[in-house]
């Protein structure tokens, strides 16, 4: 808004003077005053600007100008300052200081800022001057640059042009600033340089052909169509208007002008400006589909990207509308985005204001805007984190300079801009409830706000002119406060109500009449809008931080969780004056102070905190333990560890990195990265003959990364890191070559595809585990997912991927010796995601089948997801087999498995907690385990799903194995597969297999083949051996133990060639088998068979080993 609002300062009158259509007076139904003619009162926004004023002071004008000196062929006045200064962004600086310095002058009238803009212009002219083509500027390189576009050879990848980091988002902070300069100290020699520079940009970019035009712009190019709009208001020179036309794309601003949400997965503040730039515009022309592009681009922001501070973006980046639960870290809410969001805010305000736009701005402007300011420093932040249990990271005073100190400069100098507005018919707008004094020079009045807002509940008003006037005072009706009260004069107003939110208080004011609002504060709370129990504390506008002190808490296990459905019961006010609250026995670990986000500098907090019932802390408890464990467990493998990115440890390692590659911090760890074609190498100690990993710490913030790892030069593994969960981190193992004396290993990290290396957190050479290990497997919907070895003494293995707990190869010898995998394997995990008949799958809610979908429990009819026809199979469509689990290595032979299958999942009522864990002994016993409890009662039927075949080769058909079961009985079933109730003896029928039977002998008996229960010849939870299999050729034999009552003897009757095993064998009708050992089918509708009904407070628990041996 600050833009519109200066135009109509000073542009829209010159503009009546050059020809200019007075779009301004036509599109707006409302203007802010002059920042000068706002005074601020004691406040937390005054002692920002204050800081502010100070830093701006603080800075020398030579040292921001030394590249502009430098790349004039000038002699420099003074060194560079660091971070952005010293990189290819130099120069975007001076165009924010120029800005804030301005608006600081205008509001304070302290002449030091004048002096420094007026120097700063008058050297920036100089420059120009030298140049003799209206160019100046700071960038490195840029000459060559855009000698490049002038001959329209564009090369980019969204954030370098021709080899230059984003030139045009530079050139616009200049151009911007020196309107500033003249906008604010009345500086006629900045507009003068401004417009030079405007006519050098329409002559390089006019000539380029739409095509070069638009692949120029797929690198940021800042707000350069709203600033040249802007100098076309001023001057009345078409040529700039269509220059600024000129920086408009289709792929951004075409989907805006068809409603068309484009952000997903596109750079936050890239885009913002271009739609500040439409709303320019539109005021400028009245083109509607500027209007269009402005005002969906706020609501889509607002409504479908924005956290509960008003901020957006995850690492810069907006991703999927409306899901923000995954995407809480260290890196939310670039400061630069809410900054223009404001100006965007403004701007649709001034066309019709509403209670919508106000609120936003005040949600985002106290807790983001003022948050990102260290409140006694005045130092600034980059983003404002929402991980939970995070902490604020400010820039210092001279070696950051990123964009966010650059707009931070601005942002608070310049709280004057939105608390009032005057209305088309001469009405007050008041929209921020700020202690202030307007000069209101329209009607000689003065309108003065006193107000301890929001410690307090109320603001007053009073007017403050000779003459007795009327006019209409609307005042916002903010949506935190449910009613509120109106005094005039100390006596109860009744007011009425607009349709856009505001209350209006339309009489004749006299000197010293007073308005008094009383708001209807209280606390409430937001939830995310993808998860309900994952909420944020607000009180009125202000949302509350929960204060976790000076220590960082565990990411994972130490931050603090709600314990209670209806906390707001038991949170006391402990502090009006501080706005401080207190938990009251809610918490766990431990109960929290929360205050508002904006007063906490230095410590970690909590913004958005996660409600738990008691199952799932007991739950989280596990976890933790089990986490402590598996962290024991690679301690006890360490031979050397490295921290990356420490100083003293990289000298330790002899770490030598390249010159893009940089260290950054996540989650209280520096991590290391090596950009495009660059790398890092470092020294690692590795034992003799010793199998050896080397274990790299990603983490599942960083997204699309693809590298070379080098072992002494020598390849030995390319990474492809999709990402994985926002602020966790992932060990993953690689395994290296076995040497023959113990060595320093060198390790290279080489970005070498295109794409950024690392960041890499942490490095450790470890002693392989005799039994368990694992490596990436790949991703599933950006979720990463792995696979476990499970290998015992005798070096035979299960392999294990904890999406859909598939048991994806099994290698045992024959008795010739020969190792060979007696289960399918599909080999990729590509291949799993085609629907495949669950090879190797865990199985639930419920294995096997359930008629129609449909059960009755406790006199509730239940409606289960159909996937077998009309019938419900080894619990629907997105049943257990389709998840990814929860992996955690127990010990050294042993691997759990945990899901939490939530009430509602296929139908099925109940929260169920389950865990299976997986262990191979040295007398190769397969062993599978499967514990659950829930809170409501449901069914449950746990089971494995894997295809078997002996002889380990797949080509060849199971009908000449050999099979004994230990039952008397089976369930008959219909056509369906469904049993009919009743149990029938197996004697003198196909189904007898009391003894060994070659599987083929009698399979023509059964129509379809086998796919039946057997019903053992046991009692329930009791292990004891219930089935043997054995393949005479290759001599293998595996037997069956299980707890469970029944056995699903499967003859892979629907194999049809469709899938290959991962040696390549098409799986064929009996080519594989299965025994799946469960509670009965359809057991919830037949009240004979066994119960498979889990009730809250009992515990699923059942066992079945295979074991495989030769004979």
């Amino acid at each position: 808004m600050q833009l519109s609002k200066k135009i109509v300062q000073f542009g829209l009158v010159l503009s009546l003077f050059c020809g200019v259509n007075n779009a301004d007076a036509q599109k707006t139904k409302a203007t802010s005053f002059p920042i000068k003619d706002v005074q601020l009162l004691n406040s937390a926004f005054l002692n920002a600007k204050k800081l502010d004023s100070g830093y701006i002071l603080s800075l020398s004008p030579n040292r921001l100008l030394h590249r502009f000196h430098k790349y004039a062929g000038l002699p420099v006045k003074d060194s560079v300052y660091g971070g952005w200064e010293s990189d290819g962004l130099s120069g975007h600086t001076l165009g924010h200081y120029l800005s804030a310095s301005s608006m600081m002058y205008s509001t304070t009238r302290n002449k030091a800022f004048k002096t420094n803009v007026d120097y700063i212009v008058s050297e920036l002219a100089i420059c120009q001057n030298a140049r003799k083509t209206g160019y100046v500027g700071a960038i490195p390189n840029e000459d060559t640059v855009w000698a490049k576009i002038r001959r329209s050879e564009i090369k980019s990848s969204g954030f370098d042009l021709n080899g230059s980091w984003s030139p045009w988002y530079t050139v616009h902070k200049v151009m911007a600033g020196l309107m500033d300069a003249y906008y604010f100290t009345e500086n006629k020699q900045a507009l003068e340089v401004a417009t030079k520079l405007a006519d050098w940009t329409y002559d390089l970019v006019a000539p380029l052909s739409d095509s070069v035009r638009l692949k120029m712009l797929n690198c940021e190019y800042g707000g350069m169509n709203e600033v040249l709009a802007n100098i076309y208001a001023v001057t009345g020179n078409t040529k700039y208007l269509k220059a600024a036309h000129l920086f408009q794309d289709d792929f951004v601003m075409g989907k805006l002008a068809n409603q068309i949400d484009p952000m997903p997965g596109k750079h936050s503040n890239t885009n913002v400006p271009k739609a500040i730039a439409s709303a320019r515009q539109y005021e400028l022309t009245g083109s509607l589909r500027d209007s269009t592009i402005a005002s969906y681009f706020w609501h889509t922001m607002v409504q479908k990207h924005s956290y509960v501070i008003g901020g957006n973006s995850n690492y810069e980046y907006c991703g999927d509308a409306g899901k923000l639960n995954d995407r809480l870290s260290d890196a939310t809410c670039e400061t630069c985005n809410t900054y223009n969001m404001l100006k965007l805010t403004s701007h649709l305000f001034t066309w019709e204001p509403s209670a919508k736009l106000g609120d936003y701005y005040e949600r985002a402007l106290y807790n983001h805007i003022l948050a990102s300011q260290h409140s006694k420093t005045g130092m600034m932040t980059y983003f404002l984190p929402l991980r939970m249990g995070t902490a604020k990271q400010f820039s210092d005073s001279t070696n950051t300079f990123t964009c966010c100190v650059g707009s931070g400069m601005e942002n608070h100098s310049k709280y004057e801009e939105s608390i009032y507005f005057q209305g088309n018919d001469g009405s007050l707008y008041v929209n921020l409830f700020i202690p202030s004094v307007l000069n209101w020079s329209a009607k000689k009045a003065k309108i003065i706000q006193t107000t301890s807002f929001p410690n307090s509940h109320t603001t007053k008003i009073v007017y403050q002119g000779k003459q007795a006037q009327k006019f209409a005072i609307k005042i916002r009706k903010p949506s935190w406060s449910k009613s509120l009260k109106l005094m005039v004069n100390n006596v109860s107003y009744d007011y009425a109500q607009d349709k856009n939110g505001f209350i209006i208080v339309n009489r004749q004011w006299n000197n010293n009449d007073a308005l008094t609002i009383v708001f209807d504060m209280y606390l409430y709370t937001e939830s995310m809008p993808d998860n309900e129990n994952r909420i944020a504390f607000l009180y009125g506008p202000i949302v509350l931080a929960g204060n976790l002190g000076k220590t960082m808490p565990d990411p994972v296990f130490g931050t603090p969780v709600i314990m209670d459905a209806n906390p707001l019961d038991k949170i006391n006010q402990s502090s009006q004056e501080a706005l401080l609250f207190k938990w009251n026995a809610i918490g766990k670990p431990k109960d929290i102070q929360m205050m508002p986000l904006y007063t906490i500098n230095d410590d970690y907090y909590s913004v958005y905190l996660d409600k738990f019932t008691a199952a799932e802390w007991e739950l989280k408890e596990k976890e933790y333990e089990a986490e402590k464990i598996r962290v024991q467990q690679i301690e006890s493998r360490t031979i050397d560890q490295f921290r990356i990115g420490e100083m003293q440890p990289e000298r330790d390692h002899q770490l030598v990195a390249t010159e893009k590659s940089y260290v950054s911090d996540a989650v209280g760890r520096m991590g290391r990265e090596a950009r495009l074609n660059n790398h890092f190498q470092f020294y690692m100690k590795q034992v003799a003959y010793e199998k050896c990993s080397l274990m790299l710490t990603y983490i599942g913030d960083d997204k699309d990364r693809k590298f070379d790892i080098l072992v002494n030069d020598q390849y030995l593994t390319t990474v492809d890191w999709k990402g994985g969960i926002t602020s966790r981190f992932y060990d993953i193992e690689y395994p290296l070559p076995i040497i023959e004396s113990n060595q320093n290993i060198k390790i290279t990290i080489l970005a070498n595809h295109g794409k950024t290396a690392g960041r890499v957190f942490g490095v450790r050479i470890l002693k392989n585990s005799p039994s368990v290990s694992s490596s990436n497997y790949g991703f599933v919907k950006d979720k990463p997912v792995q696979l476990f070895t499970l290998k015992n003494a005798k070096g035979n293995f299960v392999k294990i991927t904890n999406y859909g707990g598939i048991v994806t190869n099994w290698t045992v010898p024959d008795k010739k010796g020969q190792l060979a995998s007696v289960v399918v394997g599909l080999g990729s995990l590509s291949n799993y995601l085609q629907d495949p008949p669950y090879f190797g799958a865990l199985i639930g809610r419920y294995g096997n089948r359930i008629a129609k979908g449909k059960f009755t429990l406790n006199n509730t009819n239940y409606q289960l997801a159909t996937n077998n026809g009309q019938n419900h199979l080894h619990g629907g469509i997105q049943g257990f087999d389709k998840v990814i689990w929860t992996p955690t290595v127990l010990n050294d032979s042993s691997l759990q498995l945990h899901y939490v299958s939530k009430d509602g999942e296929e139908g099925y009522p109940g929260n169920l907690i389950v865990d299976v864990i997986y262990r191979y002994s040295n007398a190769d016993e397969f062993i599978i385990e499967y514990k659950a409890t829930t809170d409501k009662s449901t069914p449950v039927n746990l089971t494995n799903h894997s295809y078997f075949n002996l002889s380990g080769d797949f080509n060849q058909s199971i009908l000449n194995h050999s099979l004994q079961i230990n039952a008397e009985g089976y369930t008959p079933v219909d056509d369906g597969l469904i049993p009919s109730g009743i149990i029938e003896k197996v004697n003198n029928t196909p189904f007898d297999f009391s003894k060994p039977y070659l599987i083929g002998d009698r399979i023509n008996k059964v129509p379809g083949g086998y796919d039946h229960n057997w019903v053992l010849s046991k009692k329930n939870n009791e292990l004891l051996v219930i089935a043997e299999l054995y393949d005479q050729a290759s001599g293998r034999k595996m037997q069956v133990s299980t707890t469970e009552i029944g056995l699903q003897f499967y003859t892979g009757n629907f194999l049809d060639g469709k899938f290959k095993d991962q040696s390549g064998a098409s799986l064929n009708k009996h080519h594989a088998l299965c025994l799946e050992t469960q509670h009965f089918p359809n057991s919830p509708n037949q009240p004979n068979f066994p119960t498979t009904i889990l009730n809250p407070g009992q515990q699923y628990h059942t066992k079945t080993v295979y074991k495989m041996s030769v004979q």
